[in-house]
């Protein structure tokens, strides 16, 4: 039984951390379309698989 109740616990943090992965995401595409005095915030461009 708390075994079971172990991993519901660990794939419900797996999915919270998913989530917040992709908000970080998403918030920095936000920024990356920015521009601030002709700058424009953005990671390096990465090699996209």
């Amino acid at each position: 039984m708390r075994v079971e109740l172990y991993i519901v616990d660990q794939v419900n943090n797996a999915q919270s951390i998913l989530e917040d992965a992709q908000e970080q995401q998403n918030i920095r595409n936000q920024l990356c379309q920015l521009e601030v005095e002709g700058k424009r915030y953005c990671d390096k461009p990465s090699a996209k698989p």
